[in-house]
């Protein structure tokens, strides 16, 4: 197997961040809306009724627990259902042409996004 070049490594990490900004972006935006959702509801609780939550309990949850949490702060049940595919087409982002996970190159930015694009 012949060696990556400089340039073709610095093209692949190029790509893979890009491809993996799209779900870092909407993981910071399911964290925002769950933080806005927990403050609305703790602010509108009657007197003697007791909600708990802080930032720091999903600051590192993952995906799946993200779209758990917010899917019980939103009556958005499409959207939801869109976003629980969004593990199986972040994995796709590592999958080769052969479909065996974490070999050959990584897909691109331009891949991931009309996958998503198709998708959602």
């Amino acid at each position: 197997m012949a060696q990556a070049s400089d340039h073709q490594l610095k093209k692949y990490l190029h790509e893979a961040q890009a491809a993996m900004f799209l779900f870092q972006m909407i993981e910071e935006a399911l964290k925002s809306h769950i933080t806005y959702a927990h403050e609305a509801i703790q602010l509108s609780l009657p007197p003697g009724v007791v909600f708990r939550s802080s930032p720091t309990e999903y600051e590192n949850a993952s995906l799946e627990r993200l779209l758990t949490l917010f899917s019980k702060v939103t009556l958005n049940n499409m959207l939801v259902a869109q976003l629980r595919q969004l593990p199986e087409l972040r994995n796709y982002c590592y999958v080769s042409d052969d479909n065996v996970p974490f070999r050959g190159r990584m897909r691109s930015f331009s891949e991931v996004c009309n996958v998503l694009a198709a998708t959602l």
